[in-house]
């Protein structure tokens, strides 16, 4: 709500998220032993890395904060996904 309340069209893009970089691999790690399973991510056959790691430059001037670690915002969706769905059974989306 603070971007959308201080954004203006001379600033419209405005990247949110945090400034760690990380590893779809190393994400899927962290997921996996919150659930206490092994995740199967394929080892990296190149040297050659893609990285993109968003500047939030502009949502902190504007006043944003990131109020939590990464592991703390795995947890935190992980315990809303329980109690919105308790029985953890596959829910496809639901359209409109």
């Amino acid at each position: 709500m603070t971007i959308c309340a201080k954004s203006a069209p001379k600033c419209p893009v405005v990247n949110v998220g945090a400034e760690e970089a990380v590893l779809i691999g190393d994400l899927a790690e962290r997921v996996g032993n919150t659930f206490g399973v092994k995740a199967n991510v394929p080892q990296l056959t190149s040297q050659a890395i893609d990285r993109y790691v968003p500047a939030i430059t502009k949502a902190l001037e504007m006043g944003c904060k990131q109020p939590f670690s990464l592991n703390e915002a795995i947890n935190k969706t992980i315990h809303a996904i329980n109690i919105y769905n308790p029985d953890n059974e596959y829910r496809p989306p639901q359209s409109d």
